[in-house]
């Protein structure tokens, strides 16, 4: 006789009779087997049934990492950066500039103060820490370079700096 894998328990409730059922979606949030043949949980199920897990925990779906977005355009004489960071007071943000890399980093505490009397029940906002560096083709003039952060949206304006022009020698 062939062993059938048996689908893990949790995600089978029991009736009234005693007779093992697979509850139904008004009974649960949990992911249901997507599998053709009864009893047999694929990983894609068991996948999809931790991910549920984790988001109702207020933990992020795999795959879900948090990221700064950037447009980057580049003039002859500089390169401008857009960033969303929407949310942020422009105290969380800095920026480090190095000679062809800008380093973008956000520190933001989204929770709100504990009143006296008051008892945390659930803390889902919490500290959100991301960061983001680009690098550029040409060096840039660190010293001039500007940031502006308005409705959200970080504008780095950072000049190129510029070579000296190349002079050829005569030989005598």
């Amino acid at each position: 006789m062939k062993n059938v894998p048996q689908s893990p328990s949790f995600l089978h409730s029991e009736t009234s009779t005693g007779q093992a059922s697979t509850p139904s979606s008004s009974e649960s949030n949990t992911t249901q087997p997507s599998s053709i043949q009864p009893g047999i949980v694929t990983p894609s199920d068991l996948l999809a049934t931790v991910e549920d897990w984790l988001c109702n925990l207020g933990i992020r779906r795999i795959g879900e990492i948090p990221v700064i977005k950037v447009d980057l355009s580049e003039s002859d004489t500089a390169y401008i950066i857009l960033a969303d960071i929407p949310g942020v007071n422009k105290e969380d943000i800095k920026v480090d500039l190095e000679s062809n890399r800008v380093s973008i980093s956000v520190e933001k505490k989204k929770g709100v103060e504990q009143k006296e009397g008051e008892r945390i029940v659930s803390r889902e906002r919490s500290l959100e820490s991301i960061s983001r560096s680009i690098r550029l083709d040409a060096e840039i003039d660190v010293n001039k370079a500007q940031a502006k952060y308005e409705n959200g949206v970080l504008r780095l304006t950072m000049p190129k700096k510029h070579v000296k022009a190349i002079k050829q020698l005569e030989i005598m």
